[in-house]
């Protein structure tokens, strides 16, 4: 059984990343009220559609025994793609926000790409310490992140500011609020990790729900909506509003403790996923070498200049999206599988699988670059593809090569 704060490091590793609370705020300027309820309709489809999830061994959680238990198909496929290429990009752009945040809130002299490549490689060997330690350090960077919202939020309240929360703008439209459902992405993974936690995984779902609706609320009743939806970092912009230097300092702290903490969930996604579409088994030591060939390609795009490109978010939208496409058939396969035993559930389950993978198209769709994201996407299901090929094609090799030593063995006997 896990302790209730890994659960929450689990549960919550994207919802309380930076590039999730860029969403919050953004969503909180577009409307706010608007803008809550939509993160609340969208946190319900979440929950009920993960509910008919079926165990795919995808993760090392409970539920697995191992190895590869199904051949991939094309659906696997898809999410294996996202969530590598979140893995990688995503990564990318948090490692240097949390380097920039160190340089501006804490210390103007350290270099930000330096702190950077230091937040990596700590996250990088974190993989190779005691479990507890990495427990130890996990529930340490959830307790920065969660305590940091609250006390923003709180002081907020207490303050006696004037609160403008509206629930829609002239300018408030179904379009600018659609990309709050990519707040969601991973919850999938972490519902299949925690089969045998249900309870626990609901009280930290709910909670993170409920604290970034009141981050929404607070971001709404402080700053203006027009600031809020053309700022890149909404969330510094509110919590200097909040408390000035001090809420400077805490919001510092939250991002750089949530990017930590997204990383290392992702990196760790992602080395499982590698794991799965090549068909190796899920040992310890092939899951630490996956880890650290998803971290050199992060640092390297951090030393090829991607955080700095026009694209990164783009590549970073798209690779969510697609993440959360196979998220919806996989609550659609789930939900189709579980009609008969389970009716209800397996209704709620196809509601749920529809309305995810028809946001997600839309949201894709509507990108400004759609043919580049196109691409992109064409492009990460090939590499994708290509870690499933090379393995099966040298182990159809070796395996034909076995087969015939064995024939002729035989006939010497």
């Amino acid at each position: 059984m896990h302790s209730l704060l890994i659960v929450f490091g689990i549960t919550g590793f994207w919802l309380f990343s930076p590039e999730a609370l860029v969403l919050i705020g953004k969503g909180s300027g577009v409307g706010a009220g608007a803008a809550i309820a939509v993160l609340l309709i969208f946190s319900i489809v979440i929950f009920l559609g993960t509910s008919c999830l079926e165990d795919d061994h995808g993760l090392p959680g409970p539920g697995a025994t191992g190895g590869l238990q199904k051949k991939l198909d094309f659906k696997d496929l898809l999410g294996a793609a996202g969530m590598i290429s979140t893995t990688i990009f995503a990564s990318t752009g948090m490692m240097v926000t949390a380097g920039f945040t160190f340089n501006e809130v804490f210390y103007h002299r350290f270099p930000n790409f330096a702190f950077a490549y230091l937040l990596l490689a700590t996250v990088l060997a974190l993989q190779f310490m005691p479990r507890r330690l990495r427990n130890t350090v996990l529930a340490a960077a959830v307790i920065c992140s969660l305590s940091g919202l609250v006390a923003l939020i709180v002081y907020g309240v207490v303050s006696g500011a004037p609160v403008r929360l509206q629930f829609a703008h002239e300018t408030t439209s179904i379009q600018g609020l659609l990309p709050l459902l990519l707040v969601f992405a991973g919850i999938d993974r972490a519902r299949l990790f925690l089969l045998e936690e249900p309870k626990r995984f609901r009280i930290a779902f709910l909670f993170s729900v409920i604290l970034l609706a009141g981050w929404m609320a607070t971001s709404a009743g402080f700053v203006d909506s027009k600031r809020l939806i053309f700022s890149t970092i909404p969330y510094m912009t509110t919590a200097a509003k909040i408390a000035g230097d001090a809420g400077r300092l805490a919001m510092g702290l939250v991002i750089i403790s949530g990017s930590f903490w997204a990383v290392h969930g992702l990196l760790n996604i992602g080395g499982f996923t590698i794991i799965r579409v090549s068909k190796y088994r899920h040992g310890g030591h092939v899951h630490q070498v996956m880890i650290i060939l998803l971290a050199a390609a992060v640092g390297m795009m951090m030393a090829a200049g991607v955080a700095g490109s026009n694209r990164l978010e783009l590549y970073i939208r798209s690779s969510l999206l697609l993440w959360l496409v196979h998220t919806a058939l996989s609550v659609l396969s789930g939900a189709l599988g579980a009609r008969l035993d389970k009716p209800f559930q397996a209704g709620f389950g196809l509601v749920a699988g529809i309305i995810i993978l028809g946001c997600s198209l839309s949201l894709f769709v509507i990108q400004e670059d759609v043919l580049t994201a196109a691409l992109f996407v064409v492009f990460m299901i090939a590499v994708t593809a290509l870690l499933v090929i090379v393995p099966n094609f040298i182990g159809s090799y070796h395996g034909s090569d076995s087969t015939t030593q064995s024939k002729v063995t035989e006939e010497q006997k």
